[in-house]
């Protein structure tokens, strides 16, 4: 790869996280790109600019950048900006990034891990089952610590790197992982993609380059899985907490078990594992068909299963006041993992609900909030307010359940704690993303965690 770059005008697009990443990495290797980002001059910090000056030869800013790329042979765009941006980029360069460049280069001891939501999870626990095996291993992704070109020039032969895919980085990749993880996949980020068919074909990438020797592990239990997941001549093996499966791993008999034809290989109860909620039963499964191909053995599974309890803002539990248990699942951002969230609690819920939009679609998840016989009550906030008050009437939903939610995300807060009596949890799960009051869904859940205590 940096033999071809060295010969090449570069630019990189967009000086987010893995555009600062990639720019490094060039610059570590002698080749320094044009920077071309959006946001205007004055909004970047001393140290940034700094950065900048020293590893770019220039840098354009502000709303037309992209208007002014010309004359570039290779331009690395970073995954977040929309395809309608990518319009303008003249035909004659190649458009690439740092998944693709990566993929293309370590596939073969890649394990690749995509869906609507599990996937930090997912993607953890297959780490920490490789480490437990002794394997040496990478996290990288949106969940890793590192970015996939931080550990591009460490790699040896026998590592295995695990990396956490989304739609936006799998959207050009030229090759797919030795072992691709399809998740739980319905539809998220449709004020970005077109539509639900979009986004699922911009998944396809995880799978569509496989050959022979590699492996889909394929939920089967969502449409849009099998959809992304039956591309590519991977070997398929499947994942279902709804019944047995021929080849791959499934939860039969309150059990996980893997299913090797005719061959059943118990792994924990159910009762056993350490994550809540029956929909983590799927990302424990979909973890521990992928770390069996890649050579663990049933021992680290099991350990690993028994002892991880989930990542920050996933059903977090943060802490208990006067009987009542506070749990923070901020990364909740669309209507399915908040119906999930619900589900995992048989104690009276009352549910912190709103946000900034994605264009979902509300009226599921109002649905079963009108037959959920814990919803103790519903708080709703944000942007989205009015759509979900809505979808939740439309519904049914008792009006005592409901409450309209005060403008600050402190007083909406204090109206769920009040909401809440002895022996109840009060669970932050908004199904919509949180940019109407917060930075991301981060700061939401810090602030939460900060009011419970």
């Amino acid at each position: 790869m940096l033999s071809e770059l060295r010969q090449k005008k570069i630019a990189v697009l967009g000086f987010g996280v893995e555009g600062k990443t990639v720019i490094g990495y060039l610059s570590r290797h002698g080749i320094k790109p044009v920077l071309f980002d959006q946001s205007p001059a004055n909004g970047f910090s001393v140290t940034d600019r700094q950065f900048i000056k020293r590893h770019c030869t220039a840098a354009v800013f502000g709303k037309l950048a992209f208007s002014k790329l010309q004359g570039f042979e290779i331009i690395f765009k970073s995954p977040g900006i929309p395809p309608r941006e990518l319009k303008r980029l003249p035909k004659t360069a190649k458009v690439t990034s740092q998944t693709a460049e990566f993929l293309k280069a370590h596939s073969r001891r890649t394990i690749g891990v995509t869906g609507t939501k599990g996937k930090g999870t997912t993607s953890t626990l297959v780490y920490e089952m490789l480490k437990a095996a002794g394997r040496p291993a990478y996290l990288t992704g949106n969940i890793g610590k590192l970015q996939a070109f931080e550990i591009y020039d460490k790699l040896k032969p026998a590592d295995w790197v695990v990396f956490e895919l989304s739609s936006f980085q799998l959207r050009d990749v030229q090759a797919s992982p030795h072992i691709a993880v399809v998740l739980m996949t319905t539809s998220e980020h449709l004020n970005w993609h077109k539509n639900r068919r979009d986004y699922w074909q911009s998944k396809t990438g995880i799978t569509r380059f496989q050959q022979k020797k590699d492996f889909t592990v394929l939920n089967r239990d969502y449409p849009g899985s099998k959809a992304v997941g039956r591309l590519g001549r991977g070997q398929k093996s499947y994942v279902s907490r709804f019944g047995s499966v021929s080849q791959g791993c499934c939860v039969l008999n309150g059990k996980i078990v893997l299913k090797k034809g005719k061959q059943v290989l118990p792994i924990i109860p159910v009762s056993e594992l350490a994550l809540i909620g029956e929909h983590n039963w799927e990302n424990a499964c979909a973890a521990s068909e992928a770390a069996h191909l890649a050579g663990c053995g049933l021992g680290p599974i099991r350990k690993v299963l028994r002892r991880f309890r989930g990542l920050e803002h996933r059903l977090e539990f943060a802490g208990q006041k006067a009987g009542v248990k506070f749990y923070n699942d901020s990364f909740s951002t669309i209507p399915e993992t908040t119906m999930a969230a619900v589900r995992a609690f048989r104690k009276p819920v009352v549910l912190l609900l709103g946000g900034s939009g994605k264009n979902s679609d509300f009226r599921p998840l109002a649905k079963m909030l009108a037959e959920q016989k814990n919803l103790r009550k519903a708080v709703v906030y944000g942007s989205e307010a009015p759509r979900i008050l809505a979808a939740l009437k439309r519904a049914r939903v008792p009006a005592e359940k409901i409450t309209a939610g005060r403008n600050t995300f402190s007083a909406v807060f204090q109206q769920a704690r009040s909401a809440a009596k002895k022996g109840d949890v009060v669970l932050l799960s908004p199904a919509c993303a949180s940019f109407d009051m917060f930075k991301n869904y981060k700061q939401r859940g810090e602030t939460f965690k900060r009011l419970v205590k």
